[in-house]
């Protein structure tokens, strides 16, 4: 393991489920760097871990960071009009598939008549 290299790992976790009182297992993944997040175990091969060489970054995305895709997805619950929502950012694991993609004004026009009629969260 060379130095300053990023591992993506997933943490177990849990989240809440499709009732309101329900839990459902989960996997939170994650980007950590060696050695300032990880160090290797002793005595342990890690020959056949799998292995994907990144692309290095542009001088843009170096500079500026990575760009997320804009857009906003609207989960929505409780049946048809006031009812409960949730608002996912596009790239969020969570985001609902084959739904329209809200501009962040159309989302907050969203969010704000949901949180008036009903309730409503971020995800």
């Amino acid at each position: 393991m060379r130095d300053g290299w990023p591992f993506e790992v997933g943490l177990p976790a849990y989240r809440n489920g499709p009732g309101w009182d329900t839990v459902e297992p989960a996997e939170y993944r994650v980007w950590v760097r060696a050695p300032q997040h990880v160090r290797p175990l002793d005595g342990v091969s890690y020959d056949d871990v799998p292995v994907e060489y990144l692309e290095p970054p542009s001088v843009v995305e170096r500079e500026l960071g990575p760009r997320r895709p804009s857009g906003w997805m609207l989960t929505k619950t409780g049946g048809r009009g006031t009812g409960r929502g949730t608002i996912h950012a596009v790239d969020c694991a969570e985001a609902p598939a084959r739904v329209p993609v809200l501009t962040l004004e159309h989302a907050l026009d969203v969010l704000s008549r949901e949180v008036v009629d009903g309730e409503a969260g971020l995800g």
